[in-house]
């Protein structure tokens, strides 16, 4: 429940952020079942709180910046990447072979530090394990990633 999480001990932690300071913006968002957010990365901290359910994060630092093949600057999905990690395109994304991940599973009141341009996807997971659909990886794409 979004009323019992730890709010004191988030403001101590984003006190002794490197940047510190107080809060540019905020943003709330809300995601079904199964919903996901494709690879993307941000130009600013995100703090991810997961308060009811799952879900499964795929990271990939800012160093492997050039294997995600972002859109260009001012394009409409500007910040994201091109390759689908449905079915990777080898072809048209060659440098995706081989990409660096990190992937963690979040649990009701865990909380994850995105740190700016750190590429995420994220993937909702349905709460009964007896259905959990796969990861948003696909087995094409653990065949071309290395996963942490």
């Amino acid at each position: 429940d979004i009323c019992s999480f730890g709010w004191p001990w988030l403001e101590q932690v984003m006190a002794h952020r490197p940047r510190g300071g107080s809060y540019r913006q905020s943003q709330l968002f809300v995601g079904g079942a199964s919903g996901v957010t494709p690879l993307h990365y941000d130009t600013y901290d995100n703090l991810l709180a997961q308060v009811r359910g799952r879900k499964r994060v795929l990271l990939l630092s800012p160093d492997q910046f050039d294997r995600c093949y972002p859109y260009p600057h001012n394009h409409p999905q500007d910040r994201q990447s091109r390759v689908n990690l449905q079915q990777p395109d080898l072809a048209r994304f060659p440098r995706w072979r081989g990409a660096l991940a990190f992937e963690a599973d979040l649990l009701p009141g865990e909380v994850l530090h995105l740190p700016p341009y750190w590429w995420h996807q994220v993937q909702m997971m349905r709460s009964d394990p007896s259905t959990f659909p796969s990861t948003s990886t696909g087995a094409d794409v653990d065949d071309n990633l290395n996963i942490s």
